[in-house]
């Protein structure tokens, strides 16, 4: 008797590990289908963002781009301006210096003008 109680604990465990068994290669599976579930939806996620990152790195470039052709027009703006600045210089310092050349020669002009005014003043009081 005692020997049919441990052959149907045997019978008993067998089938409860038979059972567990079963469990646990109906786990198994199903934690590999959700994995594999979960592999697929990562890899769409890391599709979506590598094809967000493509977009909005093109869209940085065509920006840059766009800022770069306005800072290159900012900067012939100033290289014309300055030129036209220079220019504007130039023609002043001409013309100062013009000036100064008139107020010389009206300068020598008054002073011959004196000399003869005296010269005339001295000829009417018959002084030669």
């Amino acid at each position: 008797m005692a020997d049919d109680a441990v052959l149907k604990a045997i019978a008993e465990m067998s089938t409860e590990l038979a059972s567990m068994r079963t469990d646990m290669t109906s786990m198994r599976t199903e934690l590999m289908g959700r994995m594999d579930g979960l592999e697929h939806a990562v890899a769409a996620k890391l599709t979506d963002l590598r094809s967000e990152l493509i977009s909005t790195r093109t869209g940085i470039m065509g920006r840059v781009d766009r800022l770069q052709n306005a800072v290159e027009a900012v900067r012939d703006d100033v290289a014309v301006n300055f030129g036209r600045a220079d220019h504007v210089a130039s023609i002043g310092k001409g013309v100062r210096e013009e000036v100064q050349a008139i107020a010389s020669q009206v300068s020598a002009m008054e002073r011959q003008i004196l000399r003869l005014r005296t010269e005339m003043d001295e000829l009417r009081r018959g002084n030669p």
